[in-house]
């Protein structure tokens, strides 16, 4: 190799460097300001108390309502995202009640602005929707759990949340491929909202009671045991079983 060749190949090489450090740096930046422009957004609604029109009052403390969408599949697992802002941990899509919305559309919602994927049009089941509504699961308070003090929760008057669960069916999703990979599925956040998962996968229930925010794991068992013989029972029904 002559010096001119090796002197190319140093400026080649420092070139593809600089270019994947930009391309690192930018995701980096990106990431950085989504959670400031995050973390603005709850900074000027800290100085309000929650809204009573979106919270629960239980032993005398004010609990938010917070609707969370069990989607599952054809064998019974269960569609949950690992959280971008706590590696390591799983839960199913959720957020906060507006005012007024049914459990079941409040998680329909929190499932498209979270995942991407889209409930059936009960009018038009055949349209763009890819999962179906199994329906709600009775609310209890044993679906409460507190949060932590320094949180927005807490700074809005909030003892924590309260879980409302509703079930959705994904008939003939291949059970076996990664669901972050599907068409339907956008991670990214729809309707303005942030990214809340890097992936998704699905899980049997008691694993994901075992991965699940350990404060969230006494409502998330008690769903399990609420869900399970519902979600059999579609799936039976879903099949044609007569027994």
């Amino acid at each position: 190799m002559t010096l001119a060749s090796a002197d190319r190949g140093k400026r080649k090489g420092a070139t593809g460097a600089r270019a994947k450090t930009t391309e690192t740096t930018t995701t980096e930046t990106a990431k950085a300001k989504a959670k400031r422009t995050k973390a603005k957004t709850k900074a000027k609604a800290k100085a309000k108390p929650y809204p009573d029109a979106r919270s629960v009052t239980v032993n005398g403390e004010k609990y938010r309502r917070c609707a969370a969408a069990l989607v599952f599949n054809d064998r019974g697992e269960i569609l949950c995202g690992e959280r971008s802002d706590r590696a390591g941990s799983w839960n199913a899509p959720q957020g906060g009640v507006e005012a007024g919305e049914r459990v079941e559309d409040a998680a329909a919602r929190e499932l498209f602005e979270e995942t991407g994927v889209r409930a059936m049009d009960a009018t038009t089941p055949s349209s763009s929707g890819v999962v179906r509504l199994i329906g709600a699961l009775p609310e209890s308070d044993g679906y409460c759990y507190r949060v932590e003090e320094n949180t927005w929760l807490a700074e809005r008057g909030l003892a924590g949340q309260r879980l409302e669960f509703a079930l959705f069916h994904w008939p003939g999703v291949d059970c076996d491929a990664d669901p972050t990979t599907h068409p339907a599925v956008n991670l990214a956040g729809e309707n303005g909202e942030s990214r809340e998962f890097d992936r998704l996968r699905w899980i049997d229930f008691d694993e994901m009671v075992r991965d699940v925010w350990p404060s969230k794991r006494a409502p998330y068992a008690l769903a399990r045991d609420v869900a399970s013989p519902l979600i059999r029972d579609a799936l039976r029904a879903a099949r044609g079983d007569s027994e």
